[in-house]
């Protein structure tokens, strides 16, 4: 994260500390049961960001993009816009990049923010999807832009 941070080409929000999720049946994951839980899973993720890029969040995206009206209000009243994508990379555990790069190039639009995992085990193909999917879609003439 330092490292990226030092290049000003990205920025970094917040999405809990530990992955649980702020409802219950979410995938796998463990579920916060307290609005004072979730608040402090946030505020630990806000404090590494802050140490590690010099960056303070200003969006949110759920563990899982598992929500309610409630969850999307505290996340509010945090300062955080909420950010669950709008374009759905399926990357998580696919091994088949032509799948993922797919998947981003057929639901692409102008405004759209896409949802995807920066790699390691649990997403590795990542980064080769995504030397299929910059060029693409800049071909398309579309721009990216840091938020």
């Amino acid at each position: 994260m330092k490292q990226l941070a030092t290049e000003n080409i990205f920025s970094f929000q917040n999405h809990a500390y530990d992955e649980s999720s702020f409802v219950p049946n979410c995938y796998w994951l463990t579920t916060l049961t307290t609005d004072q839980q979730k608040a402090s899973q946030i505020a630990q993720t806000e404090d590494l960001l802050k140490q590690m890029t010099g960056q303070t969040a200003t969006y949110f995206r759920f563990p899982g993009a598992c929500t309610n009206a409630q969850n999307d209000a505290l996340v509010k009243s945090l300062g955080y816009t909420v950010n669950d994508g709008t374009v759905i990379a399926g990357d998580p555990f696919n091994k088949n990049i032509s799948t993922i790069v797919n998947a981003i190039l057929g639901n692409a639009t102008g405004g759209a923010t896409v949802l995807m995992h920066v790699g390691g085990p649990n997403a590795p193909e990542s980064l080769a999807a995504l030397k299929e999917i910059v060029p693409a879609l800049k071909a398309k003439g579309y721009e990216f832009e840091k938020l």
